[in-house]
């Protein structure tokens, strides 16, 4: 980019012959120059909102950790309704809260406010394993609520990370709760 407009102004200023053709060539120089620095400063800019985006994302889910441990300790992949009923109270509250954030970010996705790559590359087990073990709960709920949209974009994010998995890291777990309803994804963000 650099050379695309220094070669120019180098061939501008060893034209100038006189005093108004040099002020001129300066002119443009520092127009020119002044062009180079703003469009580094818009490329920094650039940089830090997508460090924020992925440290807001980072501080989002990092506290749910520990509920992301527990969701594989406490239930099996697969696990029924039922079986996230006779977890305790405080467990189903914990898990509730680890699939509402997963739905957020789903939601944040969805709008381009986070890219999908970014959070697949750090979260695809986590999304896979949380649906493969909360799904049938959060599909009789769905039903129970009459909500067909709730938590739809956590099965959606689930159901993306599953085909990332399947690309990047065959023979760890995929998804066995079945997303039959997303055959077609782009359509799923639009409910």
């Amino acid at each position: 980019m650099r050379e695309l407009i220094a070669q120019p102004l180098l061939d501008a200023w060893s034209r100038a012959g006189d005093a108004g053709s040099a002020a001129a060539a300066l002119f443009t120089l520092l127009a020119a120059l002044s062009i180079v620095v703003a469009i580094q400063s818009l490329k920094s800019s650039e940089r830090a909102a997508r460090f924020d985006v992925f440290t807001a994302i980072l501080s989002l889910l990092e506290p749910y950790r520990s509920a992301r441990h527990l969701v594989e300790r406490r239930l099996a992949a697969g696990a029924s309704a039922d079986d996230f009923k006779r977890l305790c109270r405080k467990d189903r509250e914990t898990l509730d809260d680890l699939a509402r954030a997963y739905d957020q970010v789903g939601l944040l996705v969805k709008h381009g406010t986070v890219p999908l790559e970014f959070l697949l590359d750090f979260y695809s087990r986590p999304l896979v394993v949380a649906w493969n073990r909360l799904g049938n709960h959060l599909m009789r709920e769905r039903r129970r609520r009459r909500q067909p949209g709730h938590m739809k974009k956590f099965e959606t994010l689930a159901w993306l990370a599953n085909g990332h998995r399947r690309k990047s890291h065959s023979g760890e777990e995929t998804l066995i709760v079945d997303c039959c309803e997303l055959e077609d994804w782009p359509d799923a963000w639009k409910k």
